[in-house]
């Protein structure tokens, strides 16, 4: 029974944490859904397994296994791995950005999300992937690089404005 009740407790918690989503969506709920989960509460962490979908707001990731990291129920960092880890957050623009890796770890406090392994990132018509990507959500920078010895080159992929501001051939047919 006490299991339960500091797995409840650390829900309720969780529910009411900011998260990565957008600045609306930092006090919306959390839900996190898996087929396994292990609650370490005096270690501070938190570890779901097995189809892991994690949501909140706008956000979503799914994944393989997410541990989750507090102090004092103050949620700090996520880490995830999957084949492949998979990240999605609607944008306060409305756009939506993606990305994909073999890890992904997110810090709470500066918005920082880290990615691993055959990284990509999609931001629009824009795209980038590398061994190792750093994406700033709450500045827009991104950081792509090659992962320790490997020598998989970054490649980066951007669109013009002027693209994305034209209207789709049959927008202008019909004008």
């Amino acid at each position: 029974m006490r299991i339960f009740n500091q797995w409840a407790a650390l829900f309720a918690v969780l529910l009411s944490m900011p998260l990565m989503a957008a600045e609306t969506d930092r006090n919306a709920p959390v839900l996190i859904e898996a087929s396994e989960v292990l609650i370490d509460e005096p270690k501070g962490v938190s570890v779901y397994r097995g189809e892991v979908l994690f949501q909140q707001g706008g956000m979503s990731l799914r994944a393989d296994q997410v541990s989750v990291f507090s102090d004092k129920r103050t949620l700090h960092r996520i880490e995830s791995e999957g084949t492949p880890v998979r990240f999605e957050i609607v944008g306060e623009a409305g756009e939506t950005i993606r990305a994909e890796a073999k890890t992904m770890s997110y810090q709470m406090s500066d918005g920082r999300l880290l990615m691993e392994g055959e990284a990509q990132l999609w931001q629009g018509g824009n795209h980038f992937s590398g061994g190792r990507i750093e994406f700033d959500i709450y500045n827009d920078r991104v950081l792509a690089s090659h992962q320790g010895n490997e020598k998989q080159r970054v490649r980066v992929v951007i669109q013009p404005e002027a693209l994305r501001e034209r209207p789709s051939p049959q927008g202008a047919a019909g004008e």
